[in-house]
């Protein structure tokens, strides 16, 4: 009776086994067998989603050169390769730095706020549509979403311009730790 009760067991044990391994090969498996039961098409559109880009531009992630999530194939990249950092990029970034410490300093010299807060949204906007389209979504938000915290202020300027401008450095010191890292590729 103990050795009937020992081979079910076993029996039963292996069907959990089988059972298991069959449903992982299907959740591995199941993008390739999407695709071949519709053709190709279903799984294709499930597999590539699009983000929105710029306001000036429609290009979407997947148009940036980024690699990485799942490609045409439904191969997961989970550690791609980084893009070697091209030198004109590194330059313009450099360049958009120095415009924006150019906005802020004048603000500085001349407490003008109103033209701090009609140079500084347009500025960031440019540096924005270029971060995106030659690095990709992800720098392009971190741009975006990037601000200063300080308790620095200047005597005699106003609260409002302290603002735009902490907001201005936060984003400058952004591509400024932007430009190190794409060094270091």
């Amino acid at each position: 009776m103990v050795a009937q009760t020992r081979t079910e067991g076993w029996a039963s044990a292996h069907k959990y086994i089988i059972g298991t391994l069959i449903g992982a090969a299907v959740f591995v498996a199941g993008p390739e067998l999407a695709r071949w039961a519709h053709g190709g098409a279903f799984a294709q559109s499930q597999t590539q989603p699009t983000y929105p880009g710029p306001a000036a531009s429609g290009n979407s992630a997947t148009s940036t050169g980024q690699s990485g999530g799942i490609t045409n194939s439904g191969t997961i990249v989970v550690n791609p390769l980084p893009q070697p950092a091209r030198p004109e990029v590194i330059d313009q970034l450099s360049l958009y730095m120095d415009q924006g410490a150019t906005i802020a300093q004048a603000w500085v010299d001349t407490n003008n706020t109103d033209a701090l807060k009609s140079a500084q949204p347009e500025w960031a906007q440019t540096v924005y549509n270029y971060v995106y389209t030659t690095l990709g979504a992800s720098f392009a938000i971190q741009f975006k979403n990037t601000h200063e915290i300080s308790a620095v202020g200047f005597i005699g300027h106003s609260i409002e311009g302290m603002g735009a401008w902490h907001e201005l450095n936060g984003k400058i010191s952004f591509l400024n730790q932007l430009i190190n890292g794409l060094r270091g590729r």
